[in-house]
């Protein structure tokens, strides 16, 4: 990240945390929804806010030290969809009540299907590509073996577009 970049950011989680506290401070003495977040977006399970401002601002200082590029995709990726929730969750410094959170629950494990969806897609073509290049090289052995995994990963498309289905259609 550039520096103005990672500043803009830094501030941005700063303002997230202010928010987070006040967010916090009103929940103290009511009762809300537990399920603030899909289960597969933060690690964290807390009763307030700003512990998740904390695993953020965690995965940022993973981000900034990894080497790895995709590893730097992944953590990029995560941390945006954990500051989009954050934002969304923080705007009106209120809790939300069960309704929200059931929704949001269901938006963000929709957003997930399709996101796996598309890489499944993405090893699907590559898988292909790999079986067509054995067979070419008349290496039937190696061409087998990524058929079978190819035919693993088609029934996994298969699984998650069921789940797709079954969800824009409930």
């Amino acid at each position: 990240m550039a520096t103005t970049s990672l500043q803009q950011f830094k501030s941005t989680l700063a303002l997230l945390r202010q928010r987070a506290q006040a967010f916090d401070q009103q929940k103290k003495n009511k009762r809300f929804a537990e399920q603030w977040f899909a289960e597969n977006l933060f690690t964290t399970r807390s009763h307030f806010a700003e512990a998740y401002i904390d695993e953020t601002e965690q995965l940022v200082n993973k981000l900034l030290t990894t080497r790895d590029n995709e590893r730097k995709q992944y953590l990029a990726q995560r941390i945006s969809e954990q500051v989009l929730s954050l934002s969304s969750l923080l705007q009106n410094s209120r809790p939300p009540d069960a309704e929200f959170d059931q929704r949001a629950h269901q938006e963000v494990k929709h957003g997930h299907l399709h996101r796996t969806l598309a890489k499944y897609r993405q090893y699907e073509v590559r898988l292909q590509n790999k079986v067509d290049g054995f067979q070419k090289a008349g290496d039937l052995t190696q061409a087998q073996a990524y058929q079978k995994r190819l035919s693993r990963c088609q029934t996994a498309i298969n699984e998650v577009e069921k789940q797709i289905q079954i969800m824009d259609e409930g």
